[in-house]
């Protein structure tokens, strides 16, 4: 959450600058027409960028998304610099494999009858290193022992 609030301070900062930057105009004289005003207040006015983004039309399926956003990063400065943020993140399922491979440590013969709260919070211990695996993996120990 918090990186999240960060992220979107951020957000709020860049785009509060690139619509100062892009909004601010000066008009040094008074227009003639009716049609002179409104055609300079139409050049104040400017849609927020994330709306102009979302009427272009979408990239292809296989365009390289690296390429087209470095193409868009000044047209679409804060959209960009978020997309970097998030496409920096590499897509990998070795999170999701370890966590099963843990889950198959904890789950053994003896302990077939775990409650899934049980195993969630055996497995969220292991995870934040409170347990480490020869405190979990009493199977050997026990047989020994009552051997």
């Amino acid at each position: 959450k918090r990186e999240y609030h960060l992220n979107t301070e951020r957000i709020n900062r860049e785009t509060a600058l690139a619509e100062a930057i892009g909004t601010t105009t000066t008009i040094d004289q008074e227009p003639d027409s009716n049609e002179d005003l409104f055609a300079s207040e139409g050049l104040a006015f400017q849609e927020p960028e994330w709306r102009r983004w979302m009427l272009e039309p979408r990239p292809g399926e296989y365009t390289d998304i690296l390429k087209y956003w470095c193409a868009k990063q000044y047209q679409y400065p804060v959209i960009a610099c978020n997309a970097r943020d998030h496409l920096a993140i590499p897509a990998t399922s070795a999170a999701s494999e370890r966590v099963f491979s843990n889950g198959s440590d904890i789950i053994t013969k003896k302990r077939n009858r775990l409650s899934p709260p049980t195993i969630r919070y055996l497995l969220c211990l292991r995870n934040w290193g409170r347990i480490q695996e020869a405190d979990s993996d009493g199977d050997d120990a026990d047989n020994e022992a009552h051997e």
